[in-house]
């Protein structure tokens, strides 16, 4: 009985990861004419208008991963950041809030709000994301920088050449997730951590690249919600 417990667990587990890759939003920051925008959307160029207040810290680190002042701009579409100083990382943190799975798809409301609508409610989550984008020269990409859900490099950056690995750790509330799916792209390519939370990331060519890493923790001392969902980004280019 106990290890079909566990196979259904493992199961579900593995569903929730690979849907929470292929649809959910992702997070990142590009450069604009008048500054950094903090984008939500599809890679690589679906972007979506979203609420400024979701964007709840942001952080801009120099070559020397010392904190950069910026001016943060709120608007109708979303987040803009102006600095007089070009950032070598941009951190940004989300708290997207509560969300339901139907019947009918994913819903950007709360257990009780569906039901009263009169929605069937297969499970309810909150959402948060986590985005690291990197800026040449990445002198500092292997330093942590405290996200609860973090995609670390584990070796110096470097110009990879076809078929290169990059070594990264996946941390959760510093303790390294094992077995843990992380995705890279372009090409939607899967890689699972060993034991001690490594992957091997396949590079190969000219970026830009992203790296995705989603991991989810039950909820069970909260009766509207039945697991927190965490999604963390990295991106970086190979000039």
């Amino acid at each position: 009985m106990l290890n079909i417990i566990r196979i259904i667990f493992v199961s579900t587990l593995f569903f929730m990861t690979f849907t929470g890759f292929v649809h959910a939003h992702h997070l990142w920051v590009e450069t604009v004419d008048d500054g950094y925008a903090v984008r939500r959307g599809f890679l690589p160029d679906d972007v979506h208008n979203y609420n400024p207040a979701f964007a709840t810290d942001i952080r801009m680190l120099d070559s020397n991963a010392r904190k950069m002042t910026f001016q943060r701009i709120d608007g109708p579409q979303g987040v803009i950041l102006k600095t007089e100083e070009k950032p070598e990382v941009v951190i940004v943190t989300c708290k997207w809030g509560d969300r339901v799975n139907t019947p009918e798809g994913k819903k950007f409301m709360s257990r009780e709000g569906a039901l009263a609508k009169g929605i069937h409610v297969e499970s309810s989550f909150t959402s948060t994301q986590f985005s690291k984008t990197y800026f040449p020269p990445y002198k500092t990409w292997t330093r942590a920088t405290g996200l609860p859900l973090e995609i670390l490099p584990l070796e110096e950056f470097h110009h990879q050449k076809d078929n290169d690995l990059l070594t990264v750790k996946i941390l959760f509330q510093n303790t390294a997730l094992s077995d843990s799916m992380v995705r890279l792209r372009p090409g939607d390519v899967n890689i699972r951590t060993n034991k001690h939370g490594i992957a091997q990331i396949p590079i190969s060519g000219k970026g830009p690249y992203t790296i995705i890493a989603l991991h989810t923790v039950s909820a069970d001392a909260h009766p509207d919600i039945d697991y927190r969902q965490f999604m963390s980004f990295i991106m970086f280019d190979l000039p």
